[in-house]
C-alpha cells in the first residue's frame, strides 16, 4: 500500500498488488494493518514529489489519504499513518512543522472507525 508502488507517476495509481495481497489476506482470515499511508524517509517517496511546490505537495498528500484510505475503509484493522516521523522530516520539511498533526487529523477524518498508528523504531539519536 505505500505510496511509491502505488502512484509512480502522479495521478496514476495502481492498486493491484495491495488489493492482491488484501484479497489473500481475507481469504485465509488474516487481519491486515494499512502500512502506510505516508513515509517520511525521503528515500521512500515516489520521485516526482521532489519536483513539487509545498502547496503542491501538500495537495498531492491529502489526495493520497483520501484514495488510500477511502480504497480499504472498513477492510482493516489499523493504519500506520505516518511511517518513521520521528527519524525523518519529509513531510515537516516541505509542508512544516505541523505536517504530521495535519495528516493524522485528515487520516482520522477519511476512516474514524480505525486505530491510527505512528510506525516507528529505535530512537531519533540511537
Amino acid at each position: 500500500m505505500k505510496w511509491y508502488s502505488t502512484e509512480r507517476s502522479p495521478g496514476h495509481e495502481d492498486y493491484s498488488s495491495a488489493d492482491a495481497m488484501l484479497s489473500f489476506a481475507k481469504r485465509h482470515n488474516i487481519a491486515v494493518r494499512g502500512h502506510c499511508v505516508v513515509w517520511d524517509d525521503p528515500k521512500y517517496q515516489p520521485g516526482w514529489l521532489y519536483s513539487l511546490s509545498p502547496t503542491d505537495l501538500s495537495k498531492a498528500v491529502v489526495r493520497r489519504v483520501n484514495s488510500v484510505m477511502s480504497r480499504y475503509k472498513g477492510q482493516l484493522i489499523a493504519w500506520d499513518v505516518v511511517n518513521e516521523n520521528l527519524h525523518f522530516l519529509f513531510f515537516e520539511s516541505r509542508m512544516g512543522n505541523q505536517a504530521s498533526a495535519e495528516i493524522y487529523r485528515l487520516a482520522h477524518t477519511v476512516d474514524p472507525s480505525v486505530p491510527l498508528f505512528l510506525n516507528e523504531w529505535g530512537s531519533r539519536t540511537g
